[in-house]
């Protein structure tokens, strides 16, 4: 491993480096040159994920057409090979990704966050991301690129001079939101993402290193498709009536409860299995991989891939998918996650609210039937999650639905809060701190020795 280069601050009387030292000199341009590739690579890793989910989704509508089988055997023989070759090369790459980068800041700064941040990991990830989604898992592709993100910072900051805040925290906390935000075209969510949930507090001094690395990653994005797009495509509706206010309220108490019900019976499911997947790994990812067979079977194949064309048939084409559509969607993702293969959360709960919202719109005609879907979006995955603004953030900016901007916090903010009364812990924060409790385990253990 390379040495660490620090700027030491103890040099001068006030603490300041000098802007010369700072910005004129070969190792500050060294440094400016490799932050600048770090962030041009999480671009282009976000814009390959875009293809590659396209290319998935049709993929699998082919197979599901073609004949049940393909999908039906491809998903446990699929989840076996992912699991073979996490566990026998990339160990450290399981799960979204998103919990690792929050343990990586709870780390002190060293040598030992390469257990969780690494180019080996990046592109580990990568990899069996992709297979994931083509083998029908229930997964989206920004958990992936957030410890992508984060791995590619963190790795270069190994190589050059940089501020001390940058080394801690700065750098993971620009991957990590930079990943969010290119994977979906929203900048700002990105950012307040970055924030919320990785950092959980507002550190001025990072946030330059974090708009920065957010802006460069989107435009590179932009750059390779040609083009600005939003995630799902534009949505005008706004909420103004006092039905549509009283259904806000209804679906946010409701499916914030399912959210947090779903959050808390899978980080029970994660404890119980644990000891099943240390001793038996490659039963349980095809025992699994069948279980996810069995769900798209009976779904008519809907359960399969992320779920993105499905929200966006429900929220911009105004089709109408069946109703048991959420459910088999939750449950796919629920086996998913169990699992432990590398693949999102945002994606497969967003697309499951968008089934839900679909089924609110039934109970409530007279309001219009975008803002009903878009309230269940948001509520399921604040509910979810428990990051209410990145939540309603996030949406706006898919949808360029800026009426809807307040009704969707105070939706998120309440669904939330109902959410918080069933599952205490934050999804994200659990399980990052049960990586940290096996971290802390190992060290135990070779210091003893």
């Amino acid at each position: 491993m390379p040495m660490r280069m620090e700027v030491s601050q103890n040099s001068y009387p006030d603490g300041q480096i000098p802007l010369r030292e700072r910005c004129f000199t070969p190792m500050a341009w060294r440094g400016f040159a490799l932050f600048l590739l770090g962030a041009v690579a999480i671009g282009v890793a976000a814009y390959l994920f875009t293809l590659l989910e396209h290319l998935s989704g049709r993929y699998l509508t082919w197979a599901n057409e073609t004949s049940w089988a393909i999908p039906f055997f491809g998903a446990p023989l699929g989840l076996m090979a992912i699991i073979y070759l996490r566990n026998r090369f990339f160990h450290g790459t399981q799960g979204t990704g998103i919990p690792q980068t929050i343990a990586a800041l709870k780390m002190p700064y060293g040598k030992d966050r390469h257990i969780l941040l690494s180019l080996r990991i990046a592109i580990g990830k990568f990899l069996l991301t992709a297979m994931g989604l083509f083998c029908g898992a229930s997964i989206g592709r920004e958990g992936p690129t957030v410890q992508i993100g984060a791995s590619i910072l963190h790795t270069i900051s190994l190589y050059v001079k940089y501020p001390r805040h940058l080394l801690e925290r700065g750098l993971i906390l620009g991957g990590g939101g930079a990943g969010i935000a290119a994977s979906f075209n929203a900048p700002v969510a990105g950012i307040v993402f970055a924030f919320e949930e990785i950092g959980r507090s507002f550190e001025k001094h990072n946030a330059t290193t974090i708009v920065l690395t957010v802006a460069i990653a989107c435009q590179v994005v932009l750059l390779c498709l040609g083009e600005f797009y939003l995630f799902y495509g534009v949505v005008n509706v706004e909420l103004v009536s006092v039905r549509g206010w009283v259904a806000l309220l209804i679906i946010a108490v409701v499916l914030g409860l399912l959210g947090g019900a779903f959050s808390r019976i899978l980080l029970k499911m994660v404890d119980v299995t644990v000891k099943l997947w240390q001793t038996h790994p490659y039963r349980m990812a095809g025992g699994i991989g069948l279980v996810l067979g069995l769900i798209g079977l009976a779904s008519s194949g809907l359960s399969y891939g992320s779920g993105f064309l499905h929200a966006k048939q429900i929220l911009i084409e105004g089709e109408t998918l069946p109703w048991y559509y959420p459910f088999a969607r939750m449950l796919a993702t629920f086996a998913t996650l169990v699992s432990g293969i590398p693949g999102g959360l945002f994606d497969p709960t967003l697309s499951a609210g968008a089934g839900f919202g679909q089924l609110f719109s039934e109970l409530f005609p007279s309001v219009p039937a975008q803002a009903v879907i878009l309230l269940a979006m948001v509520a399921f995955f604040s509910g979810v999650v428990q990051s209410p603004i990145t939540s309603a953030v996030i949406l706006v900016e898919m949808t360029s639905a800026y009426q809807m901007i307040l009704p969707l916090l105070i939706c998120a903010i309440i669904a939330y809060e109902f959410s918080h009364m069933v599952c205490r812990n934050s999804l994200y924060e659990e399980i990052s701190e049960t990586f940290l409790r096996v971290f802390r385990e190992r060290r135990g253990k070779e210091q003893a020795s």
